[in-house]
């Protein structure tokens, strides 16, 4: 349902005025224009539209005047001193300086009740009574009085009934407000509006209102509001609303007809004295309201004009309602500017770019502005003094930009706008002694603009003056054509790309120091070309250590039938293929759909392109190889090159003791070989179970191979070899065959980087800790800088000789660094507790009859062998040795002719493994079962079948220095270590005044 509306009929066609005095009564009313102050307090359930701000607002019930205390509700109000609702003195209610929205409401206010509003001129140009709809702004219906100064709202809902309206800024007042109640009960009902064209067809769908049994039927605006349907606007034409009043059953039906607009042509003329300074002619459609920019000045034979905003803007708007219709705006002279020689509109300006910001069209002159991408003429002016008058559009919010004009490469005026949306200014008087263009500097955004432009003329210059102006024009011309030039050369260099390039630091510098110049304000021709040329020189100094290089061949496969091809710039579609042969022998092309060598290590996607080659060989003993040898290559010029190729070991199966697997890649020149490189070999696990040991990568490597030729040469071939060192099969990947020319300091960068990798290696195989046989981080810290100070010299580039050195140092480094691990100390005594989860801790005892494990510690101590880093196990009276028993047994023997140096390997958990050198990749320690006093130690055991590792700690208890006593030599008494006193010793450990001493 619908909420009715019984609007303003046009001029002359009123609604009968309701019978106030005899049909109904006074509840309530207020008169306006007393002075009293209005106040308000508490929220109200209902909100009004503002047709400024164009949404509803919350509104605050009134307090005072006291008549219409608790019934009217404002959004705000003012004592004339701000903006709102004003009860001003002698005048009456009116909206001050700002659209602003009420309500009348009530409990007592229901169907039938009206509300009055009574003007001192037209209603309509008073007050408004709809919402953003077009509907009345709440529960009623409304109409105008004969007279049309009053509105009568007619209630439609039984309960929340109120009345939205909303004051026109300073537009009139209204006088009174009154409420009354029908004497005669009413009937809510409804009527219906038809839409339809001339020959009665439906334009859009009916509309039904509420009203009043008996209410006189008038149309609102919306039921006459042009309607679109396609391409077409129809636009009212009539209606048979004429003597019609609402039935009380509801079957009123209004007809509202409507035609198909035509088009009318309209011409606007802004009209100086009687001339039209300037003409706009258009057209639309009958009925439509045209918004016509108008311009801020004119100028009609050098006499300035100028009209101010309409409401804000420089739009004059109009109803279309007759063809050929013609409007005029009249402009009023400036005093005092008579001499106007040039005048326009910014966004007129050819080359000059039009504002998008919203603002520009509510602010600016025309209702558009525009800005400058880059320098722009604006005019060209003949010889003799001149003003420039600027208005400036700027919609930011803290606005502080610069605005400059030349006059040829002279400034003529700087305007600084400091003011937000629009701001005017007059430069002081300029010369030029001969015809010159007046330029606008680039300035600007799509927030702000150059508005419009006027220049006026002031006087004329001497022969003399004219010669002075223009020898300082073409002093200031050379100037600026240097400063052009120096300016794209900066633009240029800053263009090239120095990510991770050699000399980027320099060139920038060289940048920096050009901007310097050009920004001097001493700044002459020749300060300009020295910098031109010296920044000239560091680009060509840049681009010479960065050579841009070409790809001369760039290989991955493809298939072309059975055959197995290369892409790429260079012609390298042929390879011939050279193997052992094998019953697993062969080769393919593969895509990434048919990559699966075995399901247990899945699928191999290509590195490049969709194809990559795959090879498996194996089967037939150590030094299998398999050699791919491409057609050969154009012609290579003299240069630095590198070769590379993807490759990936997907599958390695071995049961050797060592694999030899590995990926050459070498570049021949008939029996001449210009380049030769290999990857490191892959290293599979090993074991007597083979089924259950193998290598994969994961992830596709390269294998770059740096070289360089003197001269050209031609007929050169790639070589790819695939080695298998093992006794069983491998699996490889091969793609994306690359050979490429490359700067000279490139080549000393991949040097360097080879170093730095190797440095790197290196300092992984260091243990850092504070343990025994671990390196303190003190001892690898030298190692670190290194790496350091070389990673430094390739991230920085500066040149071939900085990177050269940086490898020369680092491989010198190297050569000669030799960390020292932290040593047992031979004067102490340790003890070695097996590593077990066992709730009594065992120990490694030694025993004439072999070592074992037991819950009694023998205190060993470390003694150096031949080989650095490796050790013996003593007794501390040298009389037991941590041994091997000799054959394949690797029992473990105190026999002194049979002790063997151990290597020892720091855990991070603090534990430590001890290597017997014999057997390598087994361990001393025990059966992992046998974690009991009294089980053997072994020499052979692996991680997976025994307990190996051990907690090496200084004996408790055990003198630092434990001195050696020979017998006969003793002065003091002699005790055992459980503490008898004896006379004779013998050879042994013993206490001697409180002392432990061995006596040989």
């Amino acid at each position: 349902m619908f909420v009715g509306v019984l609007a303003l009929m046009t001029t002359g066609a009123w609604a009968a005025d309701p019978d106030l005095e005899n049909d109904y009564t006074l509840m309530k009313s207020v008169t306006w224009g007393d002075g009293t102050n209005i106040t308000g307090e508490g929220a109200c359930a209902h909100t009004a539209y503002d047709t400024g701000n164009k949404k509803q607002q919350s509104l605050t019930i009134l307090t005072a005047p006291e008549d219409a205390a608790g019934w009217i509700a404002m959004q705000a109000w003012t004592d004339g001193s701000g903006k709102g609702w004003w009860n001003r003195e002698g005048k009456g209610l009116y909206c001050y300086n700002a659209t602003r929205s009420a309500a009348v409401f009530g409990d007592d206010l229901t169907t039938g009740w009206l509300v009055v509003f009574e003007c001192t001129t037209s209603a309509s140009s008073v007050m408004t009574l709809t919402n953003a709809g077009g509907d009345p702004d709440g529960t009623f219906t409304y109409t105008a009085s004969e007279d049309g100064q009053k509105y009568f709202c007619t209630i439609t809902a039984a309960e929340d009934a109120y009345v939205g309206f909303c004051g026109n800024k300073n537009a009139g007042y209204i006088s009174k407000i009154s409420v009354y109640k029908p004497n005669n009960a009413v009937v809510l009902t409804t009527y219906t509006v038809n839409y339809v064209d001339m020959d009665g067809n439906t334009l859009k769908e009916s509309v039904t209102y509420d009203a009043v049994g008996g209410a006189t039927i008038t149309l609102s605006d919306a039921d006459k509001a042009n309607i679109t349907l396609g391409d077409d606007t129809y636009v009212y034409d009539s209606d048979d609303t004429e003597g019609k009043t609402v039935a009380e059953d509801g079957s009123s039906v209004i007809t509202v007809k409507f035609h198909k607009a035509q088009n009318f042509n309209y011409t606007v003329n802004e009209m100086c004295a009687g001339t039209a300074a300037r003409v706009t002619e258009s057209f639309s459609y009958e009925t439509a309201t045209v918004t016509a920019p108008y311009r801020k000045y004119n100028a009609v034979d050098g006499q300035l004009y100028t009209k101010g905003a309409t409401s804000k803007e420089y739009n004059y708007r109009f109803n279309l309602i007759q063809d050929n219709q013609v409007e005029n705006i009249d402009y009023e002279a400036v005093s005092g500017v008579d001499n106007v020689v040039f005048l326009t509109e910014g966004e007129d300006v050819e080359g000059l770019t039009p504002c998008e910001s919203p603002n520009t069209a509510i602010r600016s002159s025309n209702s558009a502005s525009a800005y400058a991408t880059a320098d722009t003429k604006i005019v060209t002016l003949a010889a003799g003094k001149y003003k420039i008058h600027a208005v400036i559009y700027d919609a930011s919010k803290t606005p502080n930009s610069n605005w400059t004009f030349k006059a040829g490469a002279i400034e003529a005026a700087t305007f600084n706008c400091t003011t937000v949306n629009i701001q005017e200014f007059d430069s002081n008087e300029f010369a030029i002694g001969k015809e010159t263009d007046i330029i606008m500097s680039k300035a600007g955004s799509n927030n702000m603009g150059l508005d419009m432009i006027y220049i006026i003329k002031t006087g004329d210059v001497t022969d003399e003056e004219a010669a002075n102006l223009n020898a300082a024009a073409e002093a200031a011309e050379a100037i600026a054509a240097a400063k052009a030039d120096l300016q794209a050369d900066i633009d240029s260099a800053k263009d090239i790309d120095t990510t991770d390039k050699v000399g980027a630091e320099a060139l920038a510098n060289a940048i920096s120091e050009a901007e310097t110049a050009l920004a001097a304000e001493d700044a002459t021709v020749e300060t300009l070309n020295a910098a031109l040329a010296a920044l000239a020189e560091a680009v060509a100094a840049f681009n010479a250590a960065n050579v841009t290089v070409p790809v001369v061949a760039n290989a991955s496969f493809e298939a072309d039938g059975e055959k197995i091809v290369s892409n790429g710039p260079m012609e390298l579609t042929g390879w011939t293929f050279n193997g052992v042969g094998s019953q697993y022998n062969n080769t393919e092309l593969r895509s990434a759909q048919t990559a699966t060598t075995t399901s247990q290590f899945g699928t191999s996607t290509p590195n490049d392109g969709d194809y990559f080659l795959f090879f498996r060989q194996g089967w037939n003993g150590n030094g299998n190889a398999i050699t791919l040898t491409s057609d050969a290559l154009t012609t290579l010029p003299a240069g630095n090159y590198l070769l590379s190729v993807a490759y990936k070991q997907h599958y390695s199966y071995d049961n050797t003791s060592s694999n030899n697997t590995f990926v050459a890649l070498s570049l021949v020149n008939g029996e001449t070989q210009l380049a030769a490189g290999q990857s490191p070999s892959a290293e599979g696990a090993q074991g007597a179970n083979a089924d259950a040991t193998y290598f994969n990568d994961t992830e596709w490597s390269t294998l770059e191979v740096p070289f360089s030729v003197a001269e050209a040469v031609s007929g050169t071939q790639v070589v790819i070899t695939l080695n298998a060192g093992g006794q069983r099969r491998s699996d490889f990947l091969i793609d994306h065959v690359q050979l490429q020319q490359v700067a000279s300091i490139e080549m000393a960068l991949i040097e360097l980087q080879k170093a730095i990798e190797a440095a790197r290696a290196l300092a992984a195989t260091y243990n850092v800790g504070e343990g025994l046989f671990m390196y303190a981080a003190s001892e690898i810290a030298p190692l670190t800088q290194a790496i350091a100070d070389a990673q430094a010299a390739y991230d920085a580039r500066e040149s071939e000789d900085a990177v050269n050195a940086a490898a020369a140092t680092l491989t010198a480094f190297l050569s000669t660094f030799a960390p020292v691990v932290t040593a047992p100390d031979a004067d102490k005594a340790y003890t070695f507790q097996l590593r077990i989860n066992s709730e009594n801790p065992l120990y490694m005892k030694l025993s004439e009859s072999g070592i074992s494990i037991e819950e009694e510690a023998t205190p060993l101590k470390f003694i150096a062998a031949e080989q650095s880093n490796e050790y013996y196990l003593a007794s501390l009276d040298n009389t037991l040795f941590v041994g091997l028993a000799g054959g394949n047994v690797w029992t473990m023997s105190a026999t002194a002719e049979q002790k063997a140096a151990w290597a020892f390997t720091a855990m991070p958990d603090g534990a430590y493994r001890i290597c017997n050198l014999v057997t390598t990749g087994r361990f001393v320690g025990t059966n992992s079962n046998d974690q009991e006093a009294g089980k053997p130690c072994y020499a052979d055991k692996l991680p997976s079948n025994g307990n190996i590792d051990w907690i090496i700690a200084e004996a408790s208890g055990i003198t630092d220095n434990i001195q050696q006593l020979y017998a006969g030599e003793h002065n003091h008494s002699i005790f055992t270590l459980s503490g008898q006193m004896v006379t004779e010793p013998k050879k042994g450990l013993y206490i001697v005044n409180g002392k432990k001493m061995v006596i040989k």
